[in-house]
């Protein structure tokens, strides 16, 4: 494990691409597409303001992922 510094644009580049929750994390709920959105703002905000915002945790693989929930 490393940590490897990435950008908010090839973070959200992923997010729309490649990540997904994997199912050793608790499921997420934000509401609605339009909260969510919201919400993904507020992160994004904070990290760029440099705030605390926990931790995230990604699982790189090459094996193909079957299906997305």
């Amino acid at each position: 494990m490393f940590y490897q510094p990435i950008s908010i644009r090839e973070a959200v580049d992923e997010v729309n691409s490649n990540w997904f929750l994997p199912a050793i994390q608790r499921p997420y709920d934000w509401g609605e597409r339009n909260k969510k959105e919201q919400f993904i703002y507020k992160l994004f905000d904070s990290i760029m303001r440099e705030y605390p915002i926990g931790t995230l945790i990604i699982w790189k693989t090459n094996e193909a992922i079957p299906y997305r929930h």
